[in-house]
């Protein structure tokens, strides 16, 4: 059965089969978790040759379609046109490859769609994996904390921008209840103000 994988990958058998491959000329194991719909794959990394490309941003975005397929929003809408108008948003920002990449996977280890481990080992640069981290809100932290470590972490800013604006568009909030709708404008502008971006 074909899993989850980078281009030209694949995966093969039933769960928790383990396989090796080539991507890209590199060696790596891929370990399979789960079976049928929305079938986690980690790939892990293994003897990824140091200074090898990194993911190119069809191949993130891919993966990111596929890491949250099925997943929904608040209004549930597929998950992957948030990701998608957040990468957007980055880009007309004049943000960089390693900003867009880190736009399209923003929410990807919040959401357990991926393992910070997975994503420490991805073949991403490694201003991508910080801001992703960075972005990443931990259980019981406090909203001041998550933004001072989001302007601590260089590029993370925009791409947090990015993912306000697209949280705030007007059409998405409209869908939602009232209740719903007034707690997370109240969120979005409190994080505006610690972020500083108005």
């Amino acid at each position: 059965m074909g899993g989850l994988g980078f281009s030209g990958e694949r995966t093969w058998g039933g769960c928790g089969d383990r396989h090796s491959g080539w991507v890209r000329g590199s060696f790596v194991w891929f370990f399979g978790v789960g079976c049928g719909f929305g079938r986690l794959v980690w790939v892990i990394l293994y003897g990824f040759a140091v200074g090898a490309q990194v993911m190119g941003l069809d191949a993130v975005a891919e993966l990111a379609g596929r890491v949250h397929r099925g997943q929904v929003d608040k209004a549930g809408r597929p998950y992957v046109e948030h990701l998608a108008a957040v990468a957007a948003g980055v880009r007309e920002r004049g943000g960089d490859q390693a900003q867009i990449a880190a736009a399209w996977l923003h929410d990807s280890v919040e959401d357990g769609a991926v393992s910070e481990q997975w994503l420490l080992e991805a073949p991403l640069s490694a201003e991508t994996k910080a801001i992703v981290l960075a972005v990443t809100k931990r259980s019981g932290e406090e909203p001041a904390e998550y933004a001072a470590r989001i302007l601590a972490t260089p590029g993370a800013l925009l791409v947090k921008e990015a993912d306000l604006a697209h949280n705030s568009d007007p059409r998405r909030l409209a869908v939602l209840d009232a209740a719903t709708r007034e707690r997370l404008v109240r969120k979005y502008a409190r994080m505006r103000e610690l972020l500083g971006i108005g």
